[in-house]
């Protein structure tokens, strides 16, 4: 995986995405679930995101800590800010293994007593 933001963009991570029509960028109307898979791949691999907009309110801008050094990508609100979120979460999953062990539900509520 890329260590930085300058081998991430000469992986292609950071290539032109398709465009559609918006008027700002506003987080409020991406796709819950979309979020939901991103933030729990990221995090799930001991990686963080900061979601907020550039200074003038034009683009997303979010913080990606966890591939190297961090660093912020800013996304047009008329390019694809899903596929882009498609292809972060696929950088961690492809990337760097869980920290965090999978556990079966059932004996965890057994461990803690609450079946």
């Amino acid at each position: 995986m890329a260590k930085n933001r300058t081998e991430s963009v000469a992986k292609g991570f950071n290539r032109p995405r398709p465009r559609k029509e918006t008027i700002g960028a506003d987080w409020g109307m991406v796709p819950a679930e979309k979020l939901q898979e991103t933030i729990s791949a990221v995090t799930l691999r001991g990686g963080a995101l900061r979601f907020g907009y550039t200074r003038d309110g034009g683009a997303y801008a979010l913080g990606i800590y966890g591939l190297g050094e961090p660093y912020t990508e800013y996304v047009r609100p008329s390019d694809d800010i899903e596929g882009f979120l498609d292809e972060l979460t696929e950088a961690f999953r492809d990337q760097i293994k869980p920290q965090v062990p999978a556990v079966d539900v059932g004996e965890a509520r057994k461990a803690v007593g609450t079946t």
